[in-house]
């Protein structure tokens, strides 16, 4: 018999889930709660999480999974912590693993098939999906590939050194990059986005490349609302990662985002997602203000949270080899090529000035 796939069902699911992980990445995969059943089942009967198993018909092996989630649970305390309910429109399709020994079988494409039915028969108020994948794992990134996901955002060392991937002794030792890969849901329509004038030709380009319609209004300055931004902050010590997500725009934006960048780079944060909706005018205004503090344009998230979203990125790391970071070919190479154009200007603006961020001085020239 071949594979087949269905839904976690019970605890003796979510046991042998947690010896899937071990067998890829020992005790070093950063999402631990997948090493805790009845944390695996609390997140399913929350809704938070949807699990594809991929079953060996032969022996009834679990050999892989793929979920369905609400995007960035796993670094607020729990689902609404940051203080609303998760957005309706988009889910990432991610926390995927195959057994190592399996890896010749498919299993990706089978789950990344199951899962896309299961979801566009239960999910038609569902605009989008987002899988991220780890550079360097390019079977994953084609079978997202071939699931309809096209790259529009790249988190620029995102992923904590210390991870070890089929316990390789060889592992990078730097922090490793993901991509996010959207995938178009049953929904969709042109809608107008603000973007930073600087980048309209990058943005323009992702979303051509995604095929989602777009008017794009590109935003030099703007007239700032007197009102005072509103924020949402929070972070996972063990994968030093911080996330600040802008609900609101005001006069203040620049301010209170470098505040809090500053904030959680001193609190020894290595990677800093800021998330900025393109909405409106005021948000796109300020990224130039933004990038003069040290933040870098990383791409954008389609429908997060009710709007386009503009991811900006600030990373401390001692050394990043960015000749090691593979993707396939097209318009993903093309995209990270964006990506660490705008990580290097930023990396070079600081050499000269001393700037609001505590950020270690990263290598210019591309090696390898």
């Amino acid at each position: 018999m071949g594979l087949t796939t269905r839904a976690l069902t019970d605890k003796a699911d979510a046991v042998r889930l947690g010896e899937l992980v071990y067998s890829a990445y020992g005790l070093t995969y950063h999402r631990a709660w997948m090493y805790d059943p009845e944390r695996v089942l609390a997140l399913h009967a929350q809704g938070t999480v949807a699990s594809i198993l991929a079953v060996d018909g032969d022996s009834g092996e679990i050999v892989g999974h793929l979920a369905a989630l609400r995007p960035y649970f796993e670094v607020a305390d729990e689902p609404g912590a940051s203080g609303e309910a998760s957005s309706a429109e988009t889910l990432e399709i991610g926390l995927s693993l195959v057994h190592p020994d399996h890896r010749d079988r498919q299993v990706q494409n089978a789950m990344a098939v199951g899962l896309r039915m299961h979801l566009l028969d239960t999910r038609p108020d569902v605009r989008g999906f987002y899988m991220k994948c780890v550079a360097g794992h390019l079977r994953s990134q084609r079978s997202s590939q071939r699931f309809g996901g096209t790259a529009t955002a790249i988190f620029l060392g995102g992923v904590p050194a210390w991870v070890v991937c089929d316990q390789d002794p060889s592992a990078p030792g730097q922090p490793l990059t993901t991509i996010a890969m959207h995938v178009p849901g049953s929904l969709g329509d042109r809608i107008t986005v603000c973007v930073p004038e600087r980048h309209s030709a990058l943005l323009r380009g992702i979303y051509e490349a995604a095929k989602l319609e777009r008017n794009l209004v590109p935003v030099g300055t703007a007239t700032l609302s007197p009102i005072t931004s509103e924020l949402r902050t929070w972070f996972d010590p063990a994968r030093r990662q911080g996330v600040v997500r802008v609900v609101s725009a005001g006069g203040d934006l620049v301010e209170v985002v470098q505040q809090r960048v500053r904030w959680l780079m001193k609190g020894h944060m290595e990677h800093i997602t800021v998330l900025l909706p393109l909405s409106g005018p005021a948000a796109a205004s300020a990224v130039p203000g933004l990038e003069e503090a040290g933040l870098f344009v990383g791409g954008v998230l389609p429908s997060l949270h009710g709007a386009d979203t503009l991811v900006l990125e600030a990373l401390d790391v001692a050394d990043l080899d960015t000749a090691r970071i593979q993707v396939i070919e097209g318009h993903s190479q093309w995209l990270l090529d964006q990506v660490e154009s705008e990580w290097r200007l930023a990396a070079e603006a600081r050499r000269f000035t001393s700037g609001p961020f505590r950020m270690s001085a990263a290598p210019l020239a591309k090696t390898g």
